[in-house]
């Protein structure tokens, strides 16, 4: 069995880079926010049945709950009608149909850039990509039979043992293996077969169509604010990592992020970070005024202790 990957995002995120390469120590604060991704947990949006998860380093399956976190390395199993709405991204979610396993493998968010992968084992998985212009995402769908490029769309995939089935609602779906590939537009699909190239397109049928309506009930919105609060924690570590080069360079943290050429940074609500030097430049705060823009109790706030 030959494994392959489905993509989403047109350009790939470190592209040409080893992974010593993206460790390396950066020489700005500017290469710093460049440089570093963070693990962004997915979330759980909604859960029907009982729905199992192993946690990363662990061999025992747990229930698996809505609003519970998602680590990279999660494994998540549904069993006979029973389904979960992961959400992985901002504007992005997977529904797990019955009888579905994955596996979470990456999910490592830098400054308006987004890399995930999921390993597909078995099942039905329905998703739902929205147009997001915050972010270019590289998804990557793994599965044994073939490999697809999107962006921004609706689709579903289904596998059985040696083959896989790619429906497209909307957007389009470049499918491939080693024997060939083919492209997907809205309402058609194509059947893999494993050691063989894929299908030429064909019109989806009727029942094709009832089942792929359910693309568009994918659940993301109940967990978009606390993906913007994981966002938010993740930028203000790669903040806080580049006031650390800058004080490193000129003996003190700076009076305000723009001497650090980092004031064009905004969190995920599009409004600038605040930021104030405390103790006469050895520490500082970083905080985030949330959705509103407004201080309230529902603020994020980034201390630096010294």
């Amino acid at each position: 069995v030959v494994g392959m990957a489905l993509l989403i995002g047109l350009a790939p995120i470190g592209c040409g880079k080893s992974q010593t390469d993206i460790a390396q120590a950066p020489t700005s604060p500017q290469e710093a926010t460049e440089s570093v991704f963070q693990e962004a947990r997915g979330f759980v949006a909604e859960v029907k049945g009982t729905v199992h998860i192993q946690n990363p380093g662990s061999s025992k399956w747990l229930e698996l709950k809505a609003k519970d976190k998602i680590a990279i390395g999660a494994k998540i199993k549904t069993g006979s009608k029973r389904q979960a709405d992961v959400v992985l991204t901002k504007k992005g979610a997977i529904r797990m149909k019955s009888n579905t396993e994955i596996e979470v493998q990456a999910n490592m968010v830098s400054e308006g850039k987004q890399k995930i992968d999921v390993f597909m084992k078995r099942g039905r998985l329905l998703h739902r990509f929205a147009k997001n212009r915050d972010y270019e995402l590289d998804y990557t769908l793994k599965t044994d039979v073939a490999a697809a490029g999107v962006r921004g769309t609706e689709f579903d995939v289904k596998l059985k043992k040696g083959s896989g089935r790619f429906r497209v609602k909307s957007g389009k779906v470049l499918v491939t293996n080693e024997q060939g590939s083919t492209e997907v537009s809205k309402d058609n699909g194509t059947t893999v077969e494993e050691g063989k190239a894929p299908s030429d397109p064909s019109q989806l049928s009727s029942e094709d169509f009832k089942e792929l309506k359910e693309c568009g009930l994918v659940r993301f919105s109940v967990a978009l604010n606390k993906t913007k609060r994981v966002v938010t924690h993740v930028e203000f570590k790669n903040l806080a990592r580049a006031l650390d080069i800058y004080r490193l360079q000129h003996g003190k943290y700076p009076k305000t992020l723009a001497e650090a050429d980092l004031s064009h940074f905004k969190d995920p609500y599009k409004h600038h970070y605040k930021y104030d030097q405390t103790k006469n430049g050895v520490s500082f705060t970083l905080k985030s005024w949330g959705k509103d823009g407004i201080p309230s109790s529902d603020d994020q706030e980034y201390v630096h202790k010294q």
